[in-house]
C-alpha cells in the first residue's frame, strides 16, 4: 500500500522514469528478452528526486519511492517495476525488493532464513521481475526486416 502521506505526483513521475528506462533499455526479439541495463538508487533515483542516500531518512525515502512505484504499476505490469533498480556497489535491488515481493505473495522465503541478495532463490526471483518488466514495458521488434525480406525473394 502506498504511504498516505507520500508526495503521489513524486511516486508517478518515479513510476515513468522507469517505465520509460525499461522502454528504452530492454527489447524483445523473437519472444527473447535483450537488455541488461539498470538504474541505480543514488545517481538516477535520489539525486534527480532531491534526496540525499547519506541521509538515513532519505534512504528510507528512497525506498518508499521506489517501492510505490512498483505498487502504484502492479495491476498493469504484473510486475514489480522497481527490480531494475540497484545498488550502485552490489548491482542487486534493496532488501525491501524482496520486501515488497514477499507482501504480494510473488516471492516466498523458507522459514527461518532472512534475505540474502545472492541467494538463489532471490536472484531467479529477481531475473523473472526483470524480465516480467521488459516484458511489459519494453519494445517488442518483429522477426528480422531481412528474414521477411528472403522469404518474399524466395517467391518471385
Amino acid at each position: 500500500m502506498v504511504p498516505a502521506d507520500f508526495p503521489e505526483e513524486e511516486i508517478r513521475q518515479c513510476r515513468d522514469v522507469i517505465i520509460n528506462f525499461v522502454y528504452n533499455n530492454y527489447r524483445i526479439v523473437n519472444n527473447r528478452v535483450l537488455g541488461d541495463q539498470f538504474l541505480f538508487y543514488e545517481r538516477d533515483i535520489a539525486r534527480p528526486f532531491g534526496y540525499h542516500i547519506e541521509s538515513e531518512a532519505d534512504s528510507h525515502n528512497i525506498g518508499i519511492l521506489v517501492g510505490s512505484a512498483s505498487i502504484l504499476e502492479f495491476d498493469a505490469a504484473h510486475a514489480l517495476i522497481s527490480c531494475v533498480v540497484v545498488n550502485e556497489e552490489s548491482h542487486h535491488p534493496g532488501r525491501g525488493f524482496f520486501e515488497l515481493g514477499n507482501d504480494y505473495g510473488l516471492f516466498i522465503l523458507p522459514i527461518g532464513r532472512s534475505i540474502n541478495p545472492d541467494g538463489v532463490e532471490e536472484l531467479t526471483f529477481w531475473s523473472q521481475q526483470v524480465e516480467a518488466t521488459a516484458r511489459a514495458y519494453g519494445r517488442h521488434y518483429l522477426p528480422l526486416a531481412s528474414s521477411i525480406k528472403g522469404i518474399l525473394l524466395r517467391k518471385h
